[in-house]
């Protein structure tokens, strides 16, 4: 076993994946009226547009997680603060980067920036990243869910 106790070795990681739902916390950041998504790299939804965020590490308060989640997927550094719960949704995948399916409860928070923020791209997560305006009919489900609740 990893003597970090924030990861789990692979194969215990692997188990738990394929047994219970996985805790996340998911940003929408937004500037203006428009926000901010990636294009996922990994399954599930490759090549689909994205919040930036993750699973939840056993210590790690939602808040932190999300904080800790964009700065390493858009390089946004954010103050726990500025990080306003949005709602709690759950995904399920058939496909996922460990292989079969995957389930997912989601903590969405909301970072309303009051400027543009300069972003790094972590090429681990995301191919790309774009700023919108509106709703794109080709979004998931779960992303079109979240920015109703957020009001666009």
């Amino acid at each position: 076993m990893d003597k970090n106790p924030k990861f789990i070795d692979a194969t215990t990681y692997k188990k738990i994946y394929s047994l219970v739902p996985i805790s996340c916390a998911d940003i929408l950041v937004t500037y203006k009226n428009n926000f901010l998504l990636g294009k996922r790299v990994q399954q599930p939804c490759r090549g689909k547009w994205c919040l930036p965020g993750g699973r939840i590490f056993k210590n790690e308060t939602l808040q932190v997680a999300a904080k800790r989640k964009l700065r390493e997927e858009f390089g946004i550094n954010a103050k726990l603060s500025d990080l306003k719960f949005l709602t709690t949704q759950g995904t399920m995948f058939n496909d996922s980067a460990l292989g079969g399916p995957v389930h997912t409860i989601n903590t969405i928070f909301q970072l309303q920036l009051k400027s543009e923020p300069k972003v790094k791209l972590d090429t681990r997560s995301h191919s790309e990243i774009k700023w919108f305006s509106e709703i794109n009919k080709n979004l998931h489900p779960y992303i079109k869910i979240v920015l109703k609740q957020a009001g666009f």
